[in-house]
């Protein structure tokens, strides 16, 4: 919904000029991709699906990437605010302007009928605060067996299983491991959230369904639920999960995340769910 408003608010915007002015002139803006880094411009994990785009302070819409986007030129040196989009959880009828994501601003020089192309460059903002930032490079913060005698976690790093072949997370399920339900050993603080937008970030790729849950500390109750069902992807994917109304409110005073997966033994005898560049990040 907010990119079709986008998207009428962008025709709205061009009718106006036309009427006032036939002989209006566009120049384009082709984005073919945008990329997340860091503070050293090392490329980091991400999905940005959309970029929200503003011109000289208006709003223009939201448009897919790759796209190519006429600019009505008033002015030929025009400032662009562009700002990262992402589907939340997974869902790609919607679009959410990422929060923690900064915004690029640049002034772009436009001659009519004429196209430049920009590659814009996010970073995370320098107030985010990462409660879980898990790449598999040492070990697993995913450590604790929920419900199981040994506490003993099913998600154990792997050489070779994450993204690019680097080391990962793995839950290899087979008929004498048939389910795994697993979380990390310290829960965190809402004392540090600012209860605004809670996000969990991960790479995964797996051939059989999981789910992402959580474990509250509500008015000194553990309360756990699982809220996402993430369907079986052969190659890997990167998924923005909104954790914001689970997490941020005032009675909650501390949170876990869950993993659980059960092996589906009417359709196989073995499954594998991989995980990679784990983040669960608020402000």
């Amino acid at each position: 919904m907010k990119q079709f408003f986008g998207l009428i608010g962008l025709a709205f915007l061009f009718t106006c000029t036309l009427t006032d002015n036939n002989s209006t002139e566009f120049g384009f803006v082709r984005i073919n991709n945008a990329i997340l880094v860091d503070n050293i411009s090392k490329p980091l994990p991400s999905k940005i699906k959309d970029i929200w785009l503003y011109a000289d302070d208006q709003f223009l819409g939201v448009f897919p990437i790759p796209s190519s986007i006429p600019i009505p030129i008033i002015n030929k040196q025009v400032k662009l605010s562009i700002r990262g989009g992402i589907k939340p959880n997974g869902q790609n009828e919607s679009s959410e302007e990422y929060p923690f994501f900064t915004v690029m601003d640049t002034i772009v020089t436009l001659n009519g009928n004429e196209s430049i192309s920009i590659l814009p460059r996010f970073k995370y903002k320098a107030e985010c605060k990462f409660d879980i930032i898990e790449d598999f490079e040492v070990s697993s913060i995913f450590s604790v067996a929920i419900g199981a005698p040994n506490l003993i976690s099913c998600l154990m790093k792997k050489e070779n299983s994450g993204v690019d072949n680097s080391s990962g997370g793995l839950i290899n399920l087979s008929n004498t491991l048939t389910s795994c339900e697993t979380t990390h050993f310290n829960s965190f603080s809402n004392q540090n959230n600012a209860f605004g937008k809670v996000y969990l970030e991960l790479d995964y790729k797996n051939n059989e369904k999981f789910f992402i849950g959580t474990i509250l500390n509500t008015r000194n109750q553990l309360v756990k639920s699982y809220d996402i069902v993430i369907v079986e992807n052969e190659n890997w994917n990167r998924i923005y999960i909104d954790l914001t109304n689970k997490i941020s409110r005032q009675e909650v005073q501390s949170y876990q995340i869950a993993i659980s997966a059960l092996l589906d033994q009417t359709k196989r005898t073995e499954a594998k769910i991989s995980f990679d560049n784990i983040r669960l990040i608020h402000f």
